[in-house]
């Protein structure tokens, strides 16, 4: 059932922050009534920069426009502007994806839509209230190669910092790519590509996640477990609701370990949407076995603390305690771009203090450095490229 009031009193948020959550648990109808009674001590230059760096401006947006308060804002044309630029993000995707899956199917070559286009489309009854990043699709490893050829003859370049030089200054070389893409595809340490086409960009992944990571969710069979999903008036296929939320935890909850309010807004919409679904017996065993059982539970007992929602199948086995949310509130409070920055990389993957787990990250790291050196004429752009991990580390692993 909706809760009518927050169920967040007892955290320590600033006005800011908890207009931001209010507003992720008004847009899900979770919540049903907002309480502005604070909202007098609101600073709105913070909370448009939280709204920023969490990538939820839409959300602002809205509430700001609902509770007719747009004007507070000295710069209240650029939303609008924005608004504009997010639109028309949103249908190059859609136009984007349409174009390679036809393709692709054209020559037998199976694709799903991943992640945030495919969220915004089945997750969110308003499509305009998550922001998008690139275009992610999934093809099976074994096709791999033959697609990104048809992506070269749909003017789409193979795109990696090292290259992005040559791409500037017309040098580009498919040829060479190509034959970087075949060792890349024998390397543990890759599971996607980026490729290229002026201001649009395409992740093409043949697996969930690197041996970079502890986790280990690569499921075989599923292809043979997706779904039949009409795209705006392409029939495609899409993960099944278990590999999505699966493959949503393993991003959202182990990679990045919830330190962004839009990985939240994205969980919260699709246990809305499919806890009555899932075969959550099933589903936490296939988390278990993928060592993507702590961040699931995380994620569960944030919702818990947030707005009140209980998972009992999930909450039974939960040792979760406030104080993970808590510490995450910490994190999501700070305002400023840098300094979120720099906690996010000092919690790199949520296992700080598990110095075992963290040596294993580490000895994948350099592995991954060298080979990515090997592949690479520019080891300091690669290195440049990998410290964002790396960094974090050193101050994990004494």
């Amino acid at each position: 059932m909706p809760a009518t009031v927050p169920t967040f009193d007892s955290l320590s948020i600033s006005p800011e922050l908890r207009i931001l959550i209010q507003e992720i648990g008004m847009a899900t109808k979770v919540l049903t009534k907002a309480d502005f009674t604070y909202f007098s001590d609101i600073n709105l230059d913070r909370l448009k920069a939280l709204a920023s760096i969490h990538r939820i401006r839409p959300l602002l947006k809205a509430m700001l426009q609902r509770e007719g308060i747009s004007q507070l804002s000295p710069q209240s044309s650029q939303p609008t502007i924005k608004n504009i630029f997010r639109i028309r993000k949103n249908l190059t995707s859609i136009l984007c994806f349409k174009e390679i899956a036809l393709k692709l199917e054209e020559q037998q070559i199976p694709v799903m839509l991943l992640k945030g286009n495919l969220y915004i489309d089945l997750l969110y009854q308003n499509n305009q209230l998550r922001e998008s990043g690139d275009l992610d699709i999934l093809v099976p490893k074994e096709y791999v190669l033959e697609a990104v050829k048809i992506l070269h003859e749909l003017n789409f370049k193979i795109y990696f910092i090292p290259v992005h030089k040559e791409i500037n200054e017309g040098q580009y070389d498919f040829s060479l790519e190509f034959e970087r893409l075949k060792k890349k595809l024998n390397s543990p340490y890759f599971c996607e590509i980026t490729l290229m086409r002026g201001s649009e960009l395409v992740d093409l992944h043949w697996g969930f996640n690197q041996a970079l990571y502890a986790f280990d969710y690569n499921p075989a069979g599923v292809f043979e477990r997706s779904i039949e999903y009409n795209f705006h008036g392409l029939v495609t296929r899409i993960p099944c609701p278990e590999d999505l939320l699966l493959s949503m935890v393993l991003h959202h909850g182990g990679k990045e370990q919830w330190v962004s309010l839009r990985h939240i807004q994205d969980f919260l919409n699709i246990i809305l949407k499919y806890q009555q679904e899932f075969d959550w017996d099933k589903l936490l065993k296939m988390a278990m076995k993928s060592n993507l059982l702590e961040p699931l539970l995380s994620g569960c007992k944030i919702l818990d603390d947030l707005f009140g929602i209980k998972i009992p199948e999930v909450l039974s086995i939960s040792n979760e305690n406030q104080q993970f949310t808590v510490g995450l509130v910490a994190l999501w409070d700070i305002d400023d771009q840098n300094n979120y920055q720099v906690m996010k990389k000092n919690i790199f993957g949520g296992f700080k203090g598990k110095k075992s787990i963290l040596q294993k990250i580490k000895f994948f790291h350099f592995n991954y450095v060298n080979y990515q050196m090997s592949i690479y004429p520019a080891p300091l752009e690669v290195k440049k490229f990998s410290n964002y991990l790396i960094s974090g580390l050193r101050n994990n692993i004494s």
